[in-house]
């Protein structure tokens, strides 16, 4: 509202990176406020080593240092904010991701939601993998098949042909489960890329990944996929055994930098994103994918960050913010887009 009333066009970098400035140190001083409160607590018994000197001058330093730090701090705010809202704007590169398929039109990791994907031009489809009693693999992502096909089963404890088939429902959808080899035959025909989420589930036997990657080169897809998987051990055996396949590892809460492991490319969700992961990421000559991202204004802050891939549910909704994002947007916008996702 404030912007609005100062900056009716929303022409002003300046002001607009002003308000920016104040709404982020508002939620940097409350966190450093409750950090520095419990440090407080923890030495609050502890002397002073200058508790000897004249309070007053000690009192005078300290306003001093006080204000030329909070001045500092501020500066440095304010110069960080000029630079995003001067340089925020549609990144075109990213790839985008249907997370398993098109759900919005089909069951999820399903022929169809394949087929929808490919219809509203996503870049890769993502669908996940499990392994049956008798070393197949199968496109589904709970091992228990009640969610989706109402038997109380686990996908790890049956043979292939009693998985293969089976009747699937979700939101008015209905489908069945497919093994790898014939999903990959389709995606093949499509021309889909992929990315394949290995999901072990400690029932597998040691030629898992052989078999795997075995699979995958049959298809003759291995040059149009990328695999991954939250299962570190699985995706450096494959990396070990074929180097030439893009590999990534998937973490779903990270704090700190994220470990230089020999993969390809590394999926984070939306709480473990900051702007230093994605340039952190390219200096180690990585890729940055972020899952799973559905609300609007979240998609519009991400189209405009430097990552590599969204995954999301919503492609309709991505494809029209990517559209809207093609025109030039006044500094009033940018200071929406990147306040909106704190919400």
């Amino acid at each position: 509202v404030l912007a609005l009333i100062l900056d009716n066009d929303g022409s002003n970098l300046f002001l607009e990176s002003l308000l920016l400035t104040l709404i982020n140190g508002c939620i940097f001083a409350t966190n450093l406020f409750v950090k520095i409160g419990i440090f407080h607590l923890l030495i609050q018994n502890m002397q002073s080593f200058s508790n000897n000197l004249p309070l007053q001058n000690v009192q005078k330093k300290r306003k001093f240092a006080s204000l030329t730090l909070l001045f500092m701090v501020f500066a440095s705010f304010y110069l960080g904010e000029t630079y995003q809202l001067a340089t925020l704007e549609y990144n075109p590169k990213i790839e985008i991701v249907g997370h398993r398929g098109y759900v919005a039109k089909a069951v999820e990791n399903s022929v169809e939601g394949l087929r929808a994907a490919k219809k509203m031009k996503a870049n890769y489809v993502e669908l996940d993998l499990l392994y049956t009693k008798d070393h197949q693999f199968v496109v589904m992502h709970d091992n228990d098949l009640k969610r989706l096909a109402g038997v109380d089963k686990k996908v790890s404890d049956l043979p292939a042909n009693k998985v293969i088939g089976l009747k699937i429902k979700q939101d008015g959808h209905t489908s069945k489960i497919v093994s790898m080899k014939d999903y990959l035959k389709i995606a093949k025909q499509l021309q889909m890329h992929l990315i394949l989420e290995l999901k072990p589930t400690g029932n597998e036997d040691s030629s898992y990944v052989i078999r795997f990657v075995n699979e995958l080169k049959k298809s003759g897809m291995e040059n149009q996929v990328k695999i991954m998987s939250l299962d570190l051990p699985t995706i450096l055996a494959i990396e070990k055994l074929d180097p030439d396949l893009d590999t990534g590892y998937v973490i779903p809460i990270q704090f700190g930098k994220l470990p230089n492991e020999p993969v390809d490319f590394y999926a984070i969700e939306d709480f473990s994103y900051r702007p230093q992961l994605a340039e952190d990421v390219h200096q180690m000559n990585k890729k940055l994918f972020v899952w799973t991202i559905n609300s609007p204004d979240k998609i519009r802050y991400y189209l405009q960050t430097p990552i590599d891939g969204l995954i999301t549910d919503e492609l309709k909704t991505t494809n029209q913010t990517k559209n809207e994002l093609g025109h030039d947007k006044s500094y009033i916008d940018r200071l929406l887009d990147l306040v909106q996702p704190l919400q």
